[in-house]
C-alpha cells in the first residue's frame, strides 16, 4: 500500500511539475507545494524576512479566490488607485497573476469607483439676455474704438523713458 501511494505522489509531482513547465507562471521560479500553496521564488532567499514576504503566495488568474481577494483589498484600501491596492496586496503576501488586468475589470464594475472617478459634467448655456436680442435699427448700440491705444511716459529711467498703454 505504501509503494501505491509513493507512486502516486510521484505522478502527482510530474504532473505539476509539467503544468509548471508550460504555465506562464515559471518566470517567477515558483517553489514546490506546501499545503496547496504555491509560493514564487526568487533572488530573497537567504534574507532575513519572514517566509511570507520573501515567497507571497501565488493566486491564478481567472479564479475566484483571486478576485475574492482583490475585492477584499479594494474596499480596504478604500477604492484608491491600482498602485495602493497592489501594494496592499502584495504587503499581505500575495502575488496575483495578470493582477492589473483584474483590478482594472474590479474597478469597472465598482459602483463606488464609478462615481468617484465619473466624467465632469458638461455645463448647460443659459439663454441670451432680453436687451441683447431686441430688434433695433442697426448701428444703434455700437461702439468703436477711434484713437487706439496711447502710449504715454510713465516715469523717466537713466537709459530713457518708460512707456506704459493707456
Amino acid at each position: 500500500m505504501n509503494s501505491v501511494q509513493n507512486e502516486n505522489t510521484r505522478k502527482l509531482i510530474q504532473r505539476r511539475k509539467k503544468v509548471l513547465k508550460e504555465s506562464d507562471s515559471t518566470r517567477l521560479d515558483p517553489l514546490t507545494v506546501e499545503n496547496g500553496i504555491l509560493p514564487i521564488g526568487g533572488q530573497l532567499r537567504r534574507a532575513e524576512m519572514e517566509y511570507g514576504d520573501k515567497h507571497p503566495a501565488l493566486l491564478p488568474k481567472n479564479n475566484h479566490l483571486s478576485k475574492l481577494v482583490m475585492l477584499h483589498y479594494h474596499n480596504k484600501v478604500h477604492h484608491q488607485g491600482r498602485q495602493i491596492t497592489h501594494g496592499a496586496i502584495r504587503q499581505a503576501s500575495y502575488w496575483l497573476v495578470s493582477g492589473h488586468r483584474l483590478l482594472a475589470s474590479i474597478r469597472r464594475n465598482c459602483v463606488t469607483c464609478k462615481k468617484l472617478r465619473g466624467a465632469a459634467f458638461n455645463q448647460i448655456m443659459a439663454d441670451i439676455p432680453c436687451n441683447r436680442i431686441k430688434l433695433a435699427a442697426t448701428f444703434t448700440n455700437v461702439g468703436f474704438d477711434v484713437f487706439g491705444l496711447w502710449t504715454v511716459l510713465t516715469r523717466k529711467t537713466r537709459g530713457g523713458a518708460a512707456n506704459s498703454k493707456r
